[in-house]
């Protein structure tokens, strides 16, 4: 799946993290995927730096964060697939001249972080790292050309998620021991505590409407914006998805103008495709609503109306699911939506609430930056320390197509149309076997969730 071009760096700043990782084997984990486990990565390195100056610990910390964000690319497209958290610690050992060489000196540090890894080694993994992240991109480049990244995506901001040595692109010049290094890093496996685990269905409807808003952000802004009419592939993504709702008993209406700027403050000219699906079970007292939009959803397009319902989305849906790009992290950031459009996006604390990121490396970019904003705290206690009572979060670690996401989907809509209509509860793990395309799909958050199911 293509990525957009906006670069958005999450990697801690400081020399240390909250992140609790003592007592692994004791933790209160039910993490869920089909082909992987969570592990805590550590590792000692060095880096490289030019300066005309020794850099202070700011700049070396912010140098060595530049070097690991670059994991990215050779752990993504390795025999074993890897993908980081973005919860990292680490720590500045010493900020050395480099022997004989003017003007570069040497960071030495260690490393701890989870990451989500194909099953496979239990005690070490081989990761790569760039000898100097700050010119790797030029010492990669053959003319106009850099052979050492995707062909699409050759801008230097674009390079540390894509890049790789020789072993994976033939024609890249790069040589190791000179330009990246090779290392041996130990793993430590996070097993998890339970088993089976449960969404909590029987909590997700608010005032007897379990709301479900799928966004299906355009491939090519350029392509018509009508789903109906629009060649775009998510198009056809949300075409099938309104098709299997009609055949599970879902009657479909759009919105007018009228009911779109109820939420969203947009011209005529940008005004998105909104429909509505709805369901009821006089036998429960409930409805099921499926919100769809289709429109521009990256945060350099016309963006505008798609975060004016995100935001409605993060307060108000049961479950909210995002197809589209993930620009690098940059399309979801909550900050930086909230700032370009001068409103706050707060998600809603005391409800129960699943968000299925489907889109690229999304347990990396939003795993942590959700998680926190759902954290809650009731005068001087934390009553939910980590923010997972109330929300569970699906994603995926790695690349992820277009074409599978339509299938994804349903996997869950299904699940929670079954419990609505005849009671069943069907699992995490029974929902990763189907969901996961060989991208890494993982369940996180669910650690407070039931074990069985409630009757």
């Amino acid at each position: 799946m293509k990525q957009g071009i906006i670069l958005i760096i999450f990697f801690c700043l400081s020399c240390s993290s909250s992140t609790d990782f003592h007592g692994l084997k004791n933790r209160d984990i039910a993490f869920v995927s089909k082909h992987a486990t969570e592990a805590i990565l550590t590792f000692s390195h060095k880096v490289e730096m030019e300066s005309t100056s020794q850099p202070n610990k700011a700049d070396a910390i912010e140098q060595v964060n530049l070097q690991v964000q670059h994991l990215f690319g050779p752990m993504e497209r390795s025999d074993i697939s890897a993908v980081p958290k973005e919860d990292h610690s680490i720590k500045i050992i010493s900020i050395l001249p480099k022997k004989s060489t003017r003007g570069v000196y040497e960071i030495t540090y260690t490393y701890k972080g989870t990451i989500v890894v194909e099953k496979g080694p239990r005690k070490y993994l081989n990761i790569t790292l760039p000898v100097n992240p700050s010119t790797i991109y030029q010492e990669a480049m053959v003319g106009d050309i850099n052979p050492c990244t995707d062909d699409h995506y050759q801008s230097e901001d674009d390079f540390w998620y894509f890049w790789s040595p020789p072993s994976i692109y033939p024609d890249c010049k790069l040589v190791e021991g000179k330009h990246y290094e090779i290392i041996r890093a130990n793993i430590e496996r996070i097993k998890p505590e339970a088993k089976t685990t449960y969404p909590e269905y029987h909590r997700l409807a608010n005032n007897e409407i379990i709301d479900i808003h799928i966004f299906f952000g355009l491939d090519d802004p350029s392509a018509n914006h009508d789903p109906n009419k629009s060649y775009d592939i998510n198009a056809e993504n949300y075409r099938r998805t309104k098709d299997d709702l009609l055949a599970l008993g879902f009657t479909i209406k759009r919105w007018n103008q009228k009911e779109i700027s109820k939420i969203a403050k947009v011209s005529d000219r940008i005004v998105p495709y909104v429909e509505e699906a709805i369901k009821e079970f006089p036998n429960k007292s409930l409805k099921i609503k499926v919100r769809l939009f289709f429109g521009e959803t990256g945060i350099d397009e016309n963006s505008k109306a798609f975060h004016y319902f995100l935001r409605d989305s993060m307060k108000n849906s049961s479950i909210m699911i995002y197809d589209g790009h993930s620009g690098l992290g940059g399309h979801l950031d909550i900050a930086a939506i909230a700032d370009a459009r001068n409103f706050r996006i707060n998600l809603n604390k005391n409800r129960y609430q699943i968000f299925f990121f489907n889109s690229c490396t999304s347990y990396t970019y939003y795993n942590t930056l959700y998680f926190q904003r759902k954290r809650s705290t009731r005068g001087r206690n934390i009553i939910d320390p980590k923010g997972t009572k109330n929300l569970d979060i699906l994603a995926n670690g790695l690349s992820t197509s277009f074409d599978t996401m339509h299938n994804t989907d349903m996997s869950l809509i299904k699940a929670v149309n079954a419990w609505a209509q005849r009671g069943t509860w069907i699992s995490y793990q029974r929902l990763a076997k189907e969901i996961d395309s060989d991208n890494l799909f993982t369940v996180n958050g669910d650690e407070d969730n039931p074990r069985k199911p409630v009757r």
